[in-house]
């Protein structure tokens, strides 16, 4: 059902995003919710709530402006894929690529020199 409704004004955003380069200052708002994360591994605190270490910024963003920023980095994603212009060593943020691949090319590119 929502498809109707943004159907026809999600390209014309996206497409007036990429041309202009300008992002919606009102997509941009965002209410920031901490997350209590029971202590991580990296903290002292050890799952004490009044450490601030133990909390994660979750941003809680507008529905709409995460279909856009989503639909800009398919198109982008899909226009570097097509014009080849990443490098076999970039792993991150790209589909069909892991940091297992990425730990397994470097430790087999210093075994093989």
């Amino acid at each position: 059902m929502c498809n109707l409704l943004i159907s026809e004004p999600l390209p014309y955003f996206c497409n007036k995003s990429s041309q202009t380069g300008v992002f919606l200052g009102s997509l941009k708002y965002a209410i920031v919710k901490p997350l209590y994360t029971n202590g991580d591994r990296f903290s002292t605190s050890n799952g004490d709530r009044s450490s601030t270490s133990n909390y994660i910024a979750i941003p809680l963003l507008p529905g709409f402006s995460k279909v856009l920023e989503n639909t800009k980095y398919c198109i982008l994603n899909q226009h570097q894929n097509m014009i080849n212009t990443l490098t076999t060593e970039q792993y991150g943020f790209r589909k069909y690529r892991s940091t297992e691949q990425a730990a397994y090319t470097l430790i087999n590119g210093i075994l093989q020199a």
